[in-house]
């Protein structure tokens, strides 16, 4: 039988030599790996958004001259390194944790040490997991009198008496003490929805007592927990086009807000059940400079609620009072959705600013600000008039809520354009 011989084809009776296998990666390549794939993690557990956690991770890695390709979800950390033509993939399952700002920015200033060379990646990522295991900061009373002291300034925002300024404070301390009590342990899940039931059985209790509004009570004594951040960045991922990101979170935040609305109501119905509970009185506008002092109070608790380091405290404050004066100049002329844009510009441009002249990320300014423009409020009455079948109300509140989410979001991509921050975070 004769054989066919291809061109290019080894002969007959020949060997093809095997493809070299790629060398291994050397020890400080492997030191880089490490630093990174640490950093990655704890950015990711400290409430990093992802598509602001992609881009840290490519200047870094850039910085160490490595290729790495990073896809993160609220739920996953992937990680593929390629050197000499071979990937070499990671996956990490982990659930990105609450926001804690001073961890943010020492991980900001470790990545910014090791880009600079003036520590080594070995030592860096040491450094990361004695700063991960540290205990966090800002727990026990502190943590509870800024839950009530957001509280109490969120009720004065939605209008309401001195009295029921007081017994938001109340309120809300109670909330925080309850998260101390459940997170983290394994009644986690069930705190939304069980603070959600006794702060609005408690408030259908004080207004049949002593003549407060209700609805107001259960609103700023639940505020902390509406997920109204959580929204915006969703809406903020999607818009960067992080799309897994994006969409698995923004059905978290919805399913956050059917818990909370599902609880009021459930506790709306017990209250009832016991006592008769007065219809609400009409709000009334606070003065403005004590509308300013709630605001100075409410960023200070915002502070110690994400647990902003000291020295960035005044900056904070600062941000919230021209945000807030801005919002409040624009508010009568133009709507709330146009208004909610503004906001955002004000935030996003003051917050890249602060980034650029303290060298620290602007993260730590522009989460505890946006708390005064999220649209969580109206997230959870569009689910209460949704549970009492106030269906036309219900869902035009919803796409009310959408809108201004649609917005800070347009106003943070905004004021990325005009002023853009010194570092990823």
């Amino acid at each position: 039988m004769i054989s066919e011989h291809v061109p290019g084809d080894a002969a007959p009776g020949s060997t093809t030599p095997a493809p070299s296998a790629a060398p291994p990666p050397t020890r400080q390549r492997i030191a880089d790996r490490d630093f990174v794939i640490r950093l990655a993690l704890a950015l990711h557990s400290y409430g990093t958004p992802v598509h602001r956690l992609e881009s840290a991770i490519g200047e870094v890695s850039a910085a160490l001259g490595l290729e790495v390709s990073v896809f993160a979800t609220p739920t996953a950390v992937f990680t593929s390194f390629r050197d000499a033509g071979v990937d070499d993939t990671r996956f990490d399952r982990q659930n990105s944790g609450e926001v804690d700002l001073g961890k943010l920015a020492e991980l900001d200033e470790l990545a910014r040490r090791v880009i600079a060379g003036e520590l080594d990646p070995s030592a860096g990522a040491k450094q990361v997991d004695e700063l991960v295991k540290r205990p966090a900061r800002g727990r026990g009373w502190k943590r509870w009198a800024a839950y009530g002291i957001a509280s109490a300034g969120f009720a004065i925002f939605f209008g309401a008496a001195p009295a029921e300024v007081l017994w938001a404070l109340v309120l809300g301390s109670f909330v925080g003490t309850l998260e101390g009590a459940m997170v983290p342990g394994r009644w986690q899940q069930l705190f939304e929805p069980t603070g959600a039931v006794l702060i609005a059985l408690a408030a259908g209790l004080l207004a049949a007592t002593f003549g407060t509004s209700a609805p107001v009570l259960t609103v700023a004594g639940i505020i902390v927990l509406v997920p109204g951040l959580s929204l915006t960045q969703s809406v903020t991922e999607l818009a960067q086009g992080s799309l897994v990101s994006g969409s698995s979170r923004f059905l978290g935040t919805m399913l956050s807000f059917l818990m909370l609305g599902f609880g009021s109501e459930l506790g709306r119905r017990l209250a009832t059940l016991l006592v008769t509970v007065p219809e609400a009185s009409m709000p009334s506008a606070w003065p403005l400079w004590q509308q300013l002092g709630a605001v100075t109070l409410s960023s200070m608790a915002f502070a110690v609620i994400f647990r902003a380091r000291r020295k960035d405290v005044g900056a904070i404050v600062a941000l919230s009072l021209v945000t807030y004066l801005v919002i409040h100049a624009v508010r009568p002329s133009f709507g709330a959705v146009f208004t909610a844009l503004v906001g955002a510009l004000v935030v996003g441009c003051g917050s890249n600013a602060f980034a650029r002249v303290s060298r620290r990320p602007s993260l730590v300014l522009r989460v505890p600000v946006m708390l005064i423009l999220v649209p969580g409020s109206f997230g959870l009455r569009s689910v209460l008039m949704l549970v009492e079948a106030d269906v036309l109300h219900g869902v035009e509140t919803a796409f009310t809520m959408l809108f201004l989410a649609v917005a800070l979001a347009a106003g943070l991509l905004t004021a990325n354009a005009l002023v853009q921050p010194r570092q990823r975070l």
